[in-house]
């Protein structure tokens, strides 16, 4: 009986630090403010839904004006756009995604980590302030709250993979502060249950075809 309890604390202990590897994520996304002689293309309700499996992942996004999805797989991005009608998709190998970081030579992010900590959705979170600047001084200042009891996914909102390695978590909740915009992705939902392999294979029949871009930002 001894073993058996034993055993059942070992096994509970095991599931409690395990990382959930597959599954959907939901967020919902609010901006705040305007620059100055342009439209925000954000205004209204928008929401972010990831699916994610073990090497693997699908973003899509949905706004009043334009929808997009992203995968990201062995095989590298695909990006399916439709805005005001229009439709194309972009494809870009490892080899690319790796040129076009070197080809924007941005300033390296601070991070500035934190011993707070909040529940999200029941997932035990922590915060990091991160700040991206760029050869003008132009500054954005994010306040991240993550999770690493989730797989790494590629990107979430403004966090990239590079910036996931070093706060080692999933953001939950994202506030970014850029000028007078103030933007809030926040996750509505966590799903573990399967996902079928099929919500991965994307169609890009009726798109047309861009070609990537090294200087252009995803």
């Amino acid at each position: 009986m001894k073993k058996v309890s034993f055993l059942l604390v070992i096994l509970s202990s095991f599931q409690a630090t395990a990382q959930v590897e597959e599954g959907i994520l939901k967020y919902s996304m609010t901006i705040q403010g305007e620059q100055p002689g342009t439209i925000n293309p954000m205004v209204g309700n928008s929401s972010v839904t990831i699916y994610f499996k073990k090497g693997k992942s699908l973003t899509e996004m949905s706004t009043p004006i334009y929808s997009m999805q992203t995968l990201y797989d062995s095989k590298g991005l695909l990006l399916l756009m439709n805005a005001v009608g229009k439709q194309f998709y972009t494809r870009k190998s490892p080899e690319d995604i790796q040129k076009e970081k070197l080809a924007k030579n941005e300033v390296a992010p601070m991070i500035a980590l934190s011993k707070e900590k909040k529940k999200i959705l029941g997932y035990d979170c922590s915060k990091a302030t991160i700040t991206l600047s760029d050869k003008s001084g132009k500054k954005v200042t994010l306040t991240v709250w993550c999770t690493d009891k989730i797989h790494n996914i590629p990107d979430v909102g403004p966090v990239t993979a590079d910036i996931q390695v070093k706060i080692k978590g999933i953001p939950l909740e994202i506030q970014m502060n850029e000028g007078p915009i103030n933007s809030l992705m926040r996750a509505t939902e966590v799903s573990v249950k399967p996902v079928a392999e099929s919500v991965f294979n994307l169609s890009t029949s009726g798109y047309t075809e861009r070609k990537p871009n090294p200087g252009q930002k995803r």
